[in-house]
């Protein structure tokens, strides 16, 4: 069975959680590639900062991401803060046509029963 998702969620980097339980999420940049022109074109990339907005950019430039690119920005406590500063800044660095969303996560994300 094969399977096409209309969109799938790609990490552009690596990301601390922290909490009393921190939990990291790391993504070597050799791990993140994109092989098929089908799972480039189903990218719906997650933004924590303005790193991984730039890393996604330069992926782009080497082929690796295929235009239009959807981006979800992620603000809140372990990236970029959840103000309108924060997102007006990672939204001033998109490219053209590109189009996004944005999640607020909250203030412990990390907690575990």
């Amino acid at each position: 069975m094969t399977l096409k998702p209309e969109l799938a969620s790609f990490d552009a980097g690596s990301i601390n959680l922290g909490g009393a339980r921190s939990l990291s999420m790391i993504r070597p940049f050799s791990t993140r590639r994109f092989d098929d022109e089908n799972s480039r074109r189903q990218a719906g990339i997650e933004i924590f900062d303005l790193g991984m907005l730039m890393t996604a950019l330069r992926m782009r430039e080497e082929g690796k991401l295929d235009d239009p690119l959807y981006f979800q920005f992620v603000l809140g406590p372990m990236g970029a803060p959840a103000t309108p500063k924060s997102l007006l800044h990672l939204y001033e660095h998109l490219p053209p046509h590109a189009t996004w969303s944005t999640i607020g996560i909250g203030k412990d994300p990390c907690r575990w029963p």
